[in-house]
């Protein structure tokens, strides 16, 4: 599912963004997820010694609620006819997936990103499922924020060398290369 989610929220910040501001807003948005993944597990440590879990577990439903409100307040630009005359405004959803992978499959650099995306969260998910129970049966809780801190630093940092290779070409390829290593680097850590 995160491989449909991550470009559709691409495509659709194109609706929000200019050309010249979406490279940078994405170089931004990088560098605080890096800076949300350092202070996340801080910051969930600190909440969940000050309150109880059920009250945590409220504070963090409610912040998805309005966030996911916030979301319904967009609005997003008219969308063009595509160039094969499909028009996604009123298609079904399995139009528009069906459209969506015949266009990926017809690009093969998209098919390529795709795959390597797909490698690379299924590497990762699988480790990021199997890393808390290892970390908590072999000492206390607090060595799983620890451990998360200095993998949201790896991000951070991961985050601000992208900011420096260039033009978008190489970000999309400095990006497809980090995303194989963290994936490798995370199965044998």
């Amino acid at each position: 599912a995160d491989e449909i989610q991550r470009p559709a929220f691409r495509a659709s910040l194109s609706q929000i963004f200019d050309e010249e501001d979406l490279t940078q807003f994405l170089s931004i948005s990088e560098v605080l997820k890096g800076i949300i993944e350092l202070l996340t597990p801080l910051i969930s440590t600190l909440f969940l010694s000050a309150l109880s879990l059920s009250s945590f577990i409220l504070i963090d439903t409610s912040i998805c609620l309005l966030a996911s409100l916030s979301l319904l307040l967009l609005t997003f630009h008219p969308l063009p006819p595509s160039p094969e005359g499909i028009s996604l405004q009123s298609s079904s959803y399995l139009t528009m997936l069906l459209y969506g992978y015949t266009h990926i499959v017809n690009h093969p650099l998209l098919l390529h990103h795709f795959f390597l995306s797909l490698l690379s969260s299924f590497t990762t998910l699988s480790i990021f499922v199997l890393l808390p129970p290892l970390i908590l049966d072999m000492g206390p809780p607090e060595y799983l924020g620890y451990v998360s801190s200095i993998a949201g630093c790896g991000v951070l940092v991961g985050s601000i060398l992208l900011n420096f290779t260039g033009p978008p070409a190489n970000k999309t390829t400095s990006t497809s290369k980090l995303m194989l290593l963290q994936g490798i680097t995370m199965i044998f850590a």
